[in-house]
Parts: structure tokens; sequence; C-alpha cells
């Protein structure tokens, strides 16, 4: 027979018999009177693999790269219930007024001063949410945020955003540059960069222009951008509580097979950069063949970038839960 106890107050160490506890993101575990997993000490990626439900090979390439209790944090992250977040739009409103208004309608939120953002408790839908409507916030994990904000995009600039569906990075890029400037916004599907445009005119931002994917090149004929923004397709192993069927459909095929594309992308991005200008480049995966690998070749088959900035961001199950992701900030010589 089972029993539900608790282990521990964090995830850092468990003072358990991990053979016999099916453990859980809350911190507590189910214990069975006889062992049920494999031995974490003599075989970690199978038991992680099955105690968390997700792909050994998976598990093994987190292993090679971190150690077993980081690996542990991924995997419960990764089967966390995952926290929303609010992005205040800084040109409407400011995250104090954001929180007091939402308190005031009776919304149970907390203000995260060092993130400019709002945590919410049982959200429900946000479109529901007093101040939607009137374009005051964008819903935002902590980790997504950090990518344009690397980038610190300036009032003025010409900017690309080239994966920019469903365009809450492309929203963020405007509201830090002012809404001045001109951000030209798209994405290989039309479908989806049509929510783009849905976002912004909610937001009541107009700096930012959607092109069709194939006019890109033909657009910036006769220009150059300042920056471009590259948050590009990836496996989404930093978000796989927000998209649990993910670990059902990747493989390392697929994994390599986006490494090629996340490369190219990087190649046909360069020539539209300006001297001294700027590619962010970010993913929503913790792999470092689609980052870091990515980013490293990219420099050695293109000698006019370097490398100013990079960040590895694994996902979060604690207080302030956040998913993994990666960014790195390339300048043009």
């Amino acid at each position: 027979m089972a029993t539900v106890a608790a282990l521990s107050s964090g995830h850092a160490t468990l003072p358990m018999p991990p053979a016999t506890i099916l453990l859980r993101s809350d911190g507590t575990g189910c214990e069975f009177s006889t062992a049920i997993l494999p031995d974490p000490k003599g075989n970690p990626a199978s038991y992680l693999s099955i105690m968390f439900s997700l792909p050994t090979w998976l598990v093994e390439e987190w292993l090679s790269e971190f150690d077993f209790e980081q690996t542990r944090g991924i995997c419960i992250a990764s089967n966390r219930r995952p926290g929303v977040y609010l992005r205040p739009n800084p040109l409407k409103t400011t995250p104090q007024q954001l929180s007091d208004l939402l308190k005031s309608s009776g919304i149970d939120c907390t203000l995260i001063a060092e993130h400019k953002m709002i945590q919410l408790r049982n959200a429900g839908d946000v479109t529901q949410l007093p101040g939607f409507d009137d374009g005051l916030f964008v819903v935002q994990d902590l980790t997504a945020s950090k990518a344009v904000k690397m980038l610190s995009p300036q009032p003025g600039w010409t900017v690309l955003d080239m994966c920019a569906a469903p365009g809450t990075k492309t929203t963020q890029l405007a509201e830090l540059m002012a809404d001045t400037g001109t951000i030209f916004a798209t994405d290989i599907d039309q479908t989806r960069l049509n929510r783009v445009e849905i976002a912004f005119n909610r937001l009541k931002l107009y700096s930012i222009q959607t092109i069709p994917y194939e006019k890109v090149l033909k657009t910036l004929s006769n220009m150059t951008c300042d920056a471009v923004l590259l948050d590009v397709p990836c496996s989404n192993t930093g978000v796989l509580a927000r998209r649990p069927e993910v670990r059902y459909r990747i493989n390392q095929s697929s994994v390599a097979e986006l490494a090629r594309t996340q490369l190219q992308l990087l190649h046909r991005a360069a020539p539209l950069v300006r001297p001294g200008g700027k590619i962010c480049y970010s993913t929503c995966s913790i792999q470092k063949q689609e980052n870091s690998r990515v980013v490293q070749q990219f420099l050695t088959e293109n000698n006019s970038f370097v490398l100013s900035q990079e960040q590895l961001s694994l996902p979060s199950a604690n207080t302030l839960d956040h998913d993994g992701g990666y960014a790195a900030l390339l300048q043009k010589k």
C-alpha cells in the first residue's frame, strides 16, 4: 500500500529511499512497501525517466551536461503546474498600478518587483481579467522575457523579428523601444503571423509591421537592421510543463534536424544586420545541440560576428517557477 508523506521543504536534497517513493513536484511522494524504481545510483537515467515519465535518451543528455540534483530539478520542473505571469505594458501602466487594479477586482496576485512582472494565483481565463481588453498586459514566462531584455532594443531602431508568432516577444520589443522606430515581424506560418497583428492591435502598438516570410528580403533590400530577433523553432525541452506532449514527439533525430534549421536561420539573418548591429538568438530548449553548439558553429562559419553574451536558464519549480531557455547576443563587427 502507498502512503503520501512530505519529504522536504525544497528539492535540493530529498531524505528518502528513492527506489520505493514516487516523487511529486510539490515535495511530497507516494511510498510503497517494495522498491518499484531502478536504483538511482546504479542507473540514474532509467530512475529519473520512469519517475517523471520522460524519455531515457533525454534524461541521459541532461545527465551528461548537469549533475544528478540539477537533472532531478529539471525533471521536477518539467512536470510542475506552470505559473502564470503578466508583463505589464509600460506604455500604458506600471507593475504597481496593474497589481493594484487586479487586487481591487479580487484577483490573487503578487508583484514581482525584480522582474517587473505579476504572478497570478489560480489564474483562470486571463482574457477576462481587468485590463486585458485595454492592452495593459501580456502573459509571458520569466525566462521567455529575458531574450529581448538581453537585446536591449533602443527607441528609433529598425528591428526584424524573423520568427515572430505569436507576437509575445515582438510586442516586448515595441514596448522597450517606446513604440518608436520600426519592427518588421515575419513568420513562415502566415496563419500564426496573423496572431501577431491581433497581439499588437490589442496593445495599441503602432511601430510593428507584419510582412510575409517570402517578402522579407525584398522589403529589406535597401536597408539593414539595427537588430534581428531570432527566436527559432526548437525542441521545446525547456517548456515540457506547458507542452507535455513534446516528450512523446521529439527524438534525437528531430533535435538534430532542428539544429540544422536553426543554423540556416542564423546565416539568413546575418546579412540583414548593419555593422555594429546585433542578432539575439533564443530558444525554449535546454539542449546544448540547439543552443551553444549552433552559436559556435555559426561563429566558426561567419567571422563577421562575435559572441557578446549568452545565458542558459534551467526550468525551475521553486516559488518563482519558470521555464527553461537559452539566449545569445551576437554582434556584427
